[in-house]
């Protein structure tokens, strides 16, 4: 998986799908990380967080990392606040 888009091999395909996930056994009282839905940047996250309970809310980046998703919009306030409000 993951030397294939270091191979730009399938890149734009390489994403999770969008929501909240857990990471270790957070509870209600946890931190909130939010980050993009390319899987790099997630696996990433995640795995800089071992030890750590938290809850990592992933925005719709269109598989795009956080830096460029910012720059595009796609990682903004109105997308979070977007998902913050879906039940």
């Amino acid at each position: 998986g993951r030397w294939r888009v270091r191979w730009n091999i399938k890149r734009m395909d390489y994403r999770v799908a969008p929501g909240l996930y857990a990471v270790g056994e957070p509870t209600a009282d946890s931190p909130v990380l939010v980050t993009a839905n390319y899987k790099l940047t997630f696996d990433g996250l995640r795995s800089e967080l071992g030890g750590v309970d938290a809850w990592m809310l992933v925005l719709d980046t269109l598989g795009v990392n956080v830096w460029c998703a910012a720059g595009k919009g796609t990682f903004s306030t109105a997308e979070l606040a977007r998902r913050v409000r879906e039940p």
